[in-house]
C-alpha cells in the first residue's frame, strides 16, 4: 500500500471535514428544521379563534399563511450551497480525478 504524503493526507482531512458540514447543513435544513417546523404549528382550534376575532382581510391572510405555511428549506432558497457540491465531493473524496 502506498504511503500518502503530508499534503495528501491534508487534502483527504480538508475534504472529510468539508463533507462533514456539508451533511451537518443538509441534516439541520433537510431534516431537523421540518421537524421542529411542524411540532410548533399552533393548535388550529386556537387558532380560529384568534381568526373570529381579527377583522382586517390582509391580517386573516397572514395568519392563514402562518397556519398553512411550510418549511423551504435556506439552502435551496438563498442558492447558499449549490447543487453540484455533492457530485463534487463524490468525485474528490473517493479519490477519483
Amino acid at each position: 500500500m502506498k504511503e500518502m504524503t503530508e499534503g495528501e493526507r491534508s487534502m483527504m482531512r480538508f475534504r472529510f471535514c468539508a463533507l462533514g458540514i456539508y451533511l451537518l447543513i443538509c441534516f439541520y435544513d433537510f431534516l431537523f428544521t421540518p421537524i421542529w417546523w411542524g411540532l410548533n404549528r399552533p393548535d388550529i382550534s386556537e387558532f380560529m379563534k384568534i381568526m373570529a376575532t381579527v377583522e382586517d382581510p390582509l391580517i386573516r391572510q397572514q395568519l392563514m399563511i402562518k397556519l398553512t405555511g411550510q418549511h423551504s428549506p435556506f439552502t435551496l432558497r438563498r442558492r447558499i450551497i449549490s447543487l453540484d457540491v455533492p457530485v463534487y465531493f463524490n468525485s474528490e473524496c473517493m479519490g477519483k480525478e
